[in-house]
């Protein structure tokens, strides 16, 4: 059994409330301060070793940027939760396709979430450039992960609903406007 065919098999599983509840909050704590405090100070550490130029914090953008990247990760949960009883994490995924609130603009509306945070908080703690930098490794394994993993697994699921979502919706950078109902924007 592949990895796509185990997360298919864990998404036909009913999860309790709190099972989701207790999920999504390991996610938050491992996603949002362990994984994100690697990715920042890492990408520090290289911005320190190749001794690039502009390293000053810059804390009001920074923090401003975080703020903004959590908000729009709350929303992305929030319409997860409550529009498809699941989480971002694989053993508690949504038991429909979103397509609606912030998977309007874009296929995952979380990654860009992250990278906004990533970039607001290695702004606010070290520099813009390690904020740049943080946002490019995100950029990278969360783009890999996705399109080897998460992709698979959705088309497995969702099968033509998600190859028509995924035709007319960009995967990260959002596109505004309103949208025909083909997809296209008017």
């Amino acid at each position: 059994m592949n990895y796509t065919e185990i997360l298919v098999a864990w998404s036909r599983r009913k999860r309790s409330a709190r099972f989701r509840f207790l999920t999504l909050l390991l996610g938050a704590i491992f996603f949002l301060v362990i994984f994100a405090w690697l990715v920042v100070w890492a990408s520090n550490w290289l911005v320190q070793t190749c001794r690039a130029v502009f390293v000053t914090p810059l804390p009001v953008v920074g923090w401003f940027l975080a703020l903004i990247g959590l908000a729009l990760a709350v929303w992305t949960v929030l319409v997860m939760w409550f529009a498809a009883d699941g989480t971002p994490a694989p053993t508690a995924p949504t038991q429909r396709l979103i397509t609606h609130g912030p998977f309007r603009y874009c296929r995952n509306p979380l990654q860009l979430a992250v990278m906004v945070y990533l970039l607001g908080l290695g702004t606010a703690l070290f520099s813009l450039i390690t904020g740049i930098v943080a946002l490019a490794v995100i950029a990278v394994l969360g783009g890999a992960y996705y399109h080897f993993v998460e992709e698979r697994e959705l088309r497995a699921r969702f099968g033509e609903e998600y190859e028509e979502y995924r035709q007319t919706t960009p995967f990260v950078i959002p596109r505004f406007g309103k949208r025909k109902d083909n997809g296209t924007e008017e």
